[in-house]
């Protein structure tokens, strides 16, 4: 429970209702909402794959997308429950129906896509400007058959219920709005976008851009597609977004390859065809050299052992959290004693909830309170060899309400291979 007095408006709604309906059908844990993501990130690979088959060197495309595919922001976007997942199948579903010539429907259910996440702006900027620069495709677009307009129709009826539902609570959804953009905005996004590397990326996008435009390549959708992923990054600065990135570097690097062949096929004027093929090698190589170091492409020696993200590792032989653990901090909480309200238990980490979701609702509330009065009546708090160095500073505000200390072990429960931690802290007993 994020607020019990009202509704938290600071994302839209799509993915849960989503993973909310699933949840009704299977129950819901953690396990499923993993595979749910897993199964998405899949399904939007599958959609790029077709994408990439539908180009000149399209094997060679292929095998350089399965270097990108396997690192670790495709890793960690199949593994979490959050949006992008969602937001991969939605988007690349559209460009796909476009690539087939169904421009109403891919914009039908593109128009959709902010719903599921607001980084589906960028994608809906990047369709209309594909179709804007690409002739053939523009050309193909006939009027709306009554299919395209139950479509558009149905997309209509979700922003309606969108706005209905906002507009009936309007204070709260603008204060919460607010927070996130505030949020954002308090960022050096200025210095984020444009470091040097940043504008040698920036230079070389541009300028595959403008020629494939003027070539009407048929790499210009994955061109115009870089541009805008790398900006939901660099202007939304967020640990989730480096997945969309890495996805700008994968259509540049396979876009340079395309456009260095079309150069050196027109300057040796097809005499010389190992001429042909040495120019795109060459500038592929150096790309995904520099995607490597990009941490784009993993290091397939030591893969996937040492893959890590924002400092995050893999895990080795000591578990997270053991079948003995929860069964210990179980125990904890039944021998409390009884009383008439159920008492509500927040944690640290916030996710660790999901290994608890089977507690008696009667006696036991998770809580993780936003933008409310509600003060949790335990604090459950798990320090791991697993939490990056930088998470402190997410787990300080608990540490400090539950006065508990990492350092001087206040309120441990119990520790495990000596690097897993459980801290427990009873704030209220009565009521």
């Amino acid at each position: 429970v994020l607020n019990p007095e009202r509704t938290i408006y600071w994302m839209p709604p799509g993915y849960f209702i989503v993973l909310g309906t699933i949840f009704k059908l299977t129950g819901a844990s953690l396990g499923i909402a993993r595979t749910i993501s897993l199964v998405m990130v899949l399904v939007g690979i599958m959609l790029i794959a077709y994408m990439l088959s539908r180009l000149r060197f399209a094997l060679v495309s292929l095998l350089i997308a399965g270097f990108f595919f396997i690192n670790s922001y495709f890793i960690m976007c199949g593994n979490i429950a959050r949006m992008e997942s969602l937001l991969l199948v939605i988007a690349f579903s559209s460009f796909v129906l476009l690539l087939r010539r169904h421009f109403w429907k891919g914009l039908a259910l593109l128009a959709i896509s902010p719903l599921i996440h607001f980084n589906g702006i960028y994608f809906m900027g990047a369709y209309i400007i594909t179709v804007l620069l690409n002739n053939e495709i523009r050309r193909a677009i006939a009027r709306p058959s009554r299919i395209d307009i139950a479509f558009l129709l149905l997309a209509i009826v979700a922003w309606l219920g969108y706005g209905w539902y906002v507009i009936s609570d309007w204070s709260n959804f603008y204060h919460d709005m607010s927070y996130q953009f505030t949020r954002k905005s308090s960022r050096d996004i200025i210095s984020y976008m444009f470091t040097p590397i940043n504008i040698i990326f920036i230079a070389l996008t541009i300028a595959s851009l403008l020629y494939a435009i003027i070539r009407q390549l048929a790499v210009l959708p994955l061109l115009v597609l870089a541009v805008f992923l790398w900006l939901i990054n660099r202007v939304g600065h967020e640990m989730w977004y480096e997945i969309f990135e890495s996805m700008a570097y994968l259509f540049l690097t396979i876009g340079i390859i395309h456009i260095m062949y079309d150069i050196a096929s027109r300057l040796s004027v097809n005499r010389f065809y190992t001429v042909r093929l040495l120019l795109p090698i060459i500038t592929g190589a150096v790309m995904l050299y520099w995607g490597y170091q990009r941490h784009f492409i993993e290091n397939m020696l030591h893969y996937p052992q040492q893959m890590s993200n924002s400092t995050m590792i893999l895990p080795d032989n000591v578990r997270y959290i053991t079948d003995t653990d929860i069964k210990r901090i179980k125990s904890t909480l039944e021998i409390l004693p009884p009383r008439r309200e159920p008492y509500t238990i927040q944690f640290q980490p916030r996710a660790d909830a999901f290994f608890f979701l089977d507690l008696d609702t009667k006696r036991f509330r998770i809580v993780h309170p936003t933008f409310c009065t509600l003060k949790p009546d335990i604090y459950i708090l798990h320090n791991s060899r697993y939490l990056p160095s930088w998470w402190i500073k997410h787990a300080r505000e608990d540490m400090l309400a539950a006065r508990v200390s990492y350092r001087h072990n206040s309120a441990l429960l119990f520790s495990r291979d000596k690097t897993e931690r459980w801290y427990f802290r009873i704030m209220t007993i009565g009521k």
